[in-house]
């Protein structure tokens, strides 16, 4: 089943987050412009991949803020690593906010230890009495996951070891209510996508090698991340009336030379913001994450369309699969569907932030840590904060969205 009528059916049978949330999302975003956000944690912090997800978000959604979002990973590291690099990685940066995002390593791949998850537990409490008493922001994140499947035979039952994680998740509900700190819940997030994801496709993984997540996993994880902080949903929803050849509604788009001929319709479409670009190798996730399809709502209805088949086509290109009236009145979620509906600017865009968030990487730690104070270190960093200057520059002349003429052509089919 393609994954915008997978998508169709999920949400008519009202499936949610296993996990339970920690709080309602705030009423207001908890980023502004101006503010650095330190992300502090393990490897999957360390690979970074869910802060390019981020920083593509901010990009398309506020192209003219300034926010910097920095990675404070370390391979294989538990919460009280984390509390013991606090002052240094952290404190001493004086972010606005820091993300922690602990908990995958700290109950050791075994069943539950009550004193593993009282470190943690005291760990995580400690830095966050550190940062508020250093006027930093502070939001807690719910473990990463990991998928049984790849770790068959590995550090004992892989399926039990899901369920530690969750013990560990649930601890840091209770921590963020009881200090009133914001709860991330990407554990939640994506056991809920894994769960349902392997139901639909059994040999579907979000983690190939058993714990760091995939293109998917990431997105998994940023999406819950923005929203749980409060981000808004970037929605561009358009319903075509094709009885009347009128708009029926827009919403975040507009439409001009709207037309009709020999049962086609064609249209012009604008919409008001660029679209969060997905990693191709994450699509297929998209189904499964109801918090990117409201972080990234861009929406095509037809209605009142003569039965039959329908292609569509966008500038000129063809979508691979054919539609029925029923489907496209139904609605197809764009980004979901084959190329060409991706733009393709984004690609390049998305490829510059992930450069760019290199650079940050780059600028913030090891050249940081390894450089001696001197004039040849003030002047190197001193060329990357120009570097960084200049790639911010770019990415705004990429960031503006295209108009792009859309065709609903109906296919004839011979007798």
């Amino acid at each position: 089943m393609r994954p915008h009528l997978r998508l169709a059916a999920i949400l008519a049978a009202g499936l949610v987050s296993v996990a339970v949330r920690a709080s309602a999302v705030p009423p207001v975003f908890l980023i502004h412009d101006g503010d650095t956000v330190m992300f502090v944690g393990d490897s999957v912090t360390e690979h970074g991949a869910y802060l390019d997800d981020i920083a593509m978000y901010f990009t398309v959604r506020w192209p003219g803020w300034r926010v910097e979002l920095l990675d404070r990973g370390r391979f294989g590291e538990r919460a009280v690593d984390g509390l013991q690099r606090l002052q240094r990685d952290v404190i001493a940066v004086k972010p606005q906010m820091a993300v922690l995002l602990f908990g995958v390593n700290d109950g050791r791949y075994q069943a539950l230890k009550p004193e593993f998850l009282a470190a943690f537990v005291n760990a995580e409490r400690q830095m966050v009495a550190r940062l508020k008493a250093a006027g930093i922001a502070v939001a807690l994140a719910t473990p990463t996951l990991i998928d049984p499947d790849q770790l068959q035979g590995y550090h004992g039952d892989a399926a039990e070891y899901i369920e530690v994680l969750g013990r560990y998740a649930q601890a840091v509900m209770d921590i963020g209510h009881e200090l009133a700190v914001p709860v991330l819940d990407v554990y939640g997030a994506l056991r809920s996508a894994q769960q349902q994801a392997k139901a639909a496709l059994p040999n579907f993984t979000m983690f190939p090698a058993g714990v760091h997540p995939s293109a998917a996993g990431h997105l998994v994880i940023a999406a819950r991340m923005l929203r749980d902080l409060g981000a808004p949903p970037m929605t561009s929803d358009l319903t075509i009336d094709a009885a009347t050849v009128t708009v029926a509604s827009a919403a975040g788009c507009s439409v001009r030379e709207l037309r009709t001929r020999d049962g086609a319709l064609s249209f012009v479409r604008a919409d008001a913001l660029g679209w969060w670009y997905i990693d191709p190798a994450a699509r297929a996730i998209l189904p499964y994450a109801p918090d990117v399809r409201e972080l990234n709502a861009v929406w095509l209805r037809v209605r009142e369309l003569t039965a039959g088949s329908y292609r569509v086509r966008v500038d000129g290109q063809p979508i691979e699969e054919e539609f029925s009236a029923a489907q496209l009145a139904e609605g197809l979620y764009v980004p979901s569907a084959a190329p060409p509906l991706w733009p393709p600017h984004l690609a390049e865009l998305t490829q510059r932030i992930a450069t760019r968030q290199q650079m940050l990487r780059l600028q913030w730690d090891p050249l940081q840590a390894t450089l001696p104070d001197g004039p040849e270190r003030t002047a190197i960093l001193a060329q990357m904060t120009q570097l960084n200057t200049r790639l911010r520059s770019e990415l705004v002349t990429l960031t503006p969205p295209q108009p792009a003429r859309w065709e609903i052509i109906p296919q004839r089919r011979e007798h």
